[in-house]
């Protein structure tokens, strides 16, 4: 399945998170199937997700649409997304 990682850099987690959550209809209807949130270990305002998608196209334009930037902005994301787009990914156990 195709996947996307992005990687935010963010003013406050605890402000942004509920913006994202918020957004989980969209995400679904753009063919999200799956994602997972992480902080980084050093730094709880560095943000990555990772987004299993149906279509890398359909993932590019909902990344990339103004509604999506608006959100940004609203959940007090500070530079540009950094955005991966992986043509597969797979799961093992352990």
């Amino acid at each position: 399945m195709p996947a996307v990682i992005v990687k935010l850099k963010v003013a406050d987690f605890a402000a942004w998170l509920p913006v994202y959550e918020s957004r989980a209809a969209a995400r679904q209807a753009a063919g999200a199937q799956r994602s997972v949130v992480s902080q980084d270990e050093q730094d709880p305002n560095s943000v990555a997700i990772f987004l299993e998608v149906e279509n890398l196209d359909r993932a590019r334009e909902f990344i990339t649409s103004d509604e999506t930037a608006q959100t940004l902005k609203r959940g007090g994301v500070l530079a540009p997304p950094e955005v991966q787009y992986l043509n597969d990914s797979r799961q093992y156990p352990s």
